[in-house]
């Protein structure tokens, strides 16, 4: 017995597990079902999802340097290395803080007397007191900056600003505006190893304060 095209997909019309049949100007049309939309987040999972991207917002900011802030940790890539070390110091405390990222990783440093001012034709000028290894290890001599926008999520920073010996450091600022809210990150870097090899030694980044740009 013949059956028609037609009475076939009368026949085969509906859904069948994933699949749905039905007919489409005069064609017998089968598709699978769309996907089952995922519930928004909330409680909780909504947090984290919130500080994991405020986080990433950041270090995406801040990749180049993070080339060289997290270029020596081993197993990762120095974004995703930068990203797990920085979540893991909002494990207690969930709440975002700037104070709380390090745009690099290496022996802890105290700064004593850190200030932060601006100074004349767009230039960051950051002071200390005194500065010294929590661990106890030589420290290097070259002082490194890093400045996060956070008005216009951009970063500027240099890897020789000063000599911790001299207590100060300064960055020239170029895309800064009146009013901009400014981030600002210090460590010190082995400037010379850095340059000759893939070997160098880097502190891990104290923040140094926020500052609104005049």
């Amino acid at each position: 017995m013949a059956v028609s095209k037609k009475a076939l997909a009368l026949l085969l019309s509906g859904s069948i597990g994933n699949v749905v049949v039905y007919e489409m100007n005069g064609k017998m049309v089968v598709r699978s079902k769309p996907s089952v939309k995922r519930k928004k987040a909330t409680g909780q999972q909504k947090d984290a999802q919130n500080l994991f991207g405020k986080v990433m917002k950041v270090m995406g900011a801040a990749k180049k340097f993070l080339n060289t802030g997290f270029g020596n940790q081993k197993g990762h890539s120095a974004f995703h290395s930068a990203m797990s070390a920085n979540m893991l110091r909002f494990k207690e405390d969930k709440n975002f803080d700037f104070s709380k990222l390090i745009v690099s990783q290496g022996d802890l440093l105290q700064f004593d007397g850190l200030n932060c001012i601006a100074g004349h034709n767009n230039e960051l000028v950051v002071s200390w007191e005194e500065v010294s290894s929590l661990s106890g290890n030589t420290i290097p001599d070259s002082v490194s900056l890093l400045v996060y926008n956070s008005t216009t999520n951009q970063c500027e920073f240099a890897y020789e600003c000063g000599h911790r010996d001299k207590k100060e450091a300064r960055l020239q600022l170029t895309g800064v505006k009146t009013g901009d809210l400014l981030e600002v990150y210090i460590c010190l870097l082995d400037l010379r190893a850095k340059l000759l090899s893939d070997k160098y030694k880097i502190t891990q980044s104290v923040w140094a304060g926020r500052i609104q740009w005049l």
